[in-house]
């Protein structure tokens, strides 16, 4: 991965204390994948979990968590029976839209 990614401060540890810092770690990693203009965000569950180091059961549990407290949304990108192919899910970051809007306001 090349650049870098800017996460509210306060944002990232209200995360750290609800979900717990390997929530997170996904959710920075998840995060570091968003399109900044667009706010696209695809990455598979494999990807996920070869650029954490965790498994996929983990990675799977750790969205979950961050999906129920509200820090991320996603649509399933669903199958395709004809190629046999999974599609990537699309996520949203409701809470980091919030922030995005706020400081920009301010500025």
């Amino acid at each position: 991965m090349n650049g870098f990614t800017q996460l509210d401060n306060n944002l990232g540890r209200e995360i750290g204390l609800t979900c717990g810092s390997g929530a997170f770690h996904i959710y920075f990693v998840l995060y570091s994948h968003r399109n900044a203009k667009t706010g696209a965000c695809y990455p598979s569950l494999k990807l996920l979990a070869e650029e954490t180091g965790k498994s996929l059961s983990t990675i799977k549990r750790e969205l979950d968590k961050l999906r129920e407290a509200g820090f991320i949304d996603w649509t399933t990108g669903g199958y395709n029976e004809q190629t046999q192919t999974n599609y990537a899910n699309s996520y949203t970051f409701p809470r980091a839209a919030k922030w995005l809007a706020l400081f920009f306001c301010l500025i």
